[in-house]
């Protein structure tokens, strides 16, 4: 999808005063792509239906077969399939690219750390790249968290107070927060934050290794939202992290990747 500033604009100003929903109205998804979508959901269905009558992939597991089983249990709509498969694409699909770019980004830049990576597939799984192995990679791990850090997906997470809290700074100065206040959290300042980071604006994975204290002791210092924190934390981090790991392996181990000069 291209970049639209006005409707990065308009998404974040209605994460700060959700009533401007009922008085502007902005389409998140151009119209062209939205009908390219549900043609597309409209074929995929006609031609999943059409093996299932012959006896063919009548046992395949995958999205499309779910959210078939997901229509037949909920008398979902065409259009409704199309929705969930949009969503599912660009909260799976773009926030991914982003984060896989800047890694080989920041890796082509570093190929110091570029060749610690490789060296840790070589050694900890070879060829192999089943899921079991990709989640047994403490660096690979640790470069994708400082990757995230440093160009997290999301510009904002907003948190609701369930209760009134008084929070206390390091200045000694006390901020009160009624019950059902709206607090937005700008993720990258905190990422980045020298008073928590050393050297916060380069590229060090091994802050997040666990010798050094792993992401928890970010996590419990309240400053990495990598993904989100707490019960409304992002849905699809594992399978995020899956893609991310699986797509990184294959580059890393198979290529040297290098930075243009004229890259900025």
């Amino acid at each position: 999808f291209e970049q639209n500033y006005i409707f990065a604009f308009y998404t974040l100003m209605l994460g700060l005063f959700p009533n401007l929903s009922n008085y502007i109205k902005i389409r998140f998804f151009p119209k062209k792509a939205e009908k390219f979508f549900l043609k597309l959901m409209q074929d995929s269905i006609e031609l999943r239906k059409s093996q299932k009558e012959q006896g063919v992939n009548e046992s395949r597991v995958d999205f499309l077969n779910y959210i078939l089983q997901l229509q037949e249990k909920k008398e979902l709509s065409t259009l409704d399939l199309a929705a969930h498969t949009m969503t599912f694409l660009s909260d799976g699909f773009e926030t991914t690219g982003s984060v896989l770019s800047h890694a080989l980004l920041l890796l082509g830049r570093d190929l110091e750390r570029q060749q610690k990576l490789r060296q840790e597939i070589s050694d900890e799984i070879g060829d192999n790249s089943d899921f079991d192995s990709l989640m047994d990679l403490p660096y690979l791990d640790a470069c994708i968290h400082e990757t995230i850090r440093l160009f997290p997906p999301g510009f904002f997470s907003n948190k609701l107070c369930t209760e009134p809290i008084e929070l206390i700074n390091k200045n000694g100065k006390t901020l009160h927060l009624p019950k059902n206040t709206v607090v937005v959290l700008p993720l990258h300042p905190i990422m980045v934050d020298g008073d928590y980071y050393t050297n916060p604006n380069n590229f060090e994975p091994e802050r997040f290794l666990e010798e050094n204290g792993g992401i928890k002791k970010y996590k419990d210092l309240g400053v990495y939202y990598g993904f989100g924190e707490g019960p409304r934390a992002c849905l699809g981090m594992r399978f995020a992290l899956a893609q991310l790991k699986s797509a990184l392996v294959e580059i890393i181990r198979k290529f040297e990747v290098r930075v243009n000069p004229k890259t900025r």
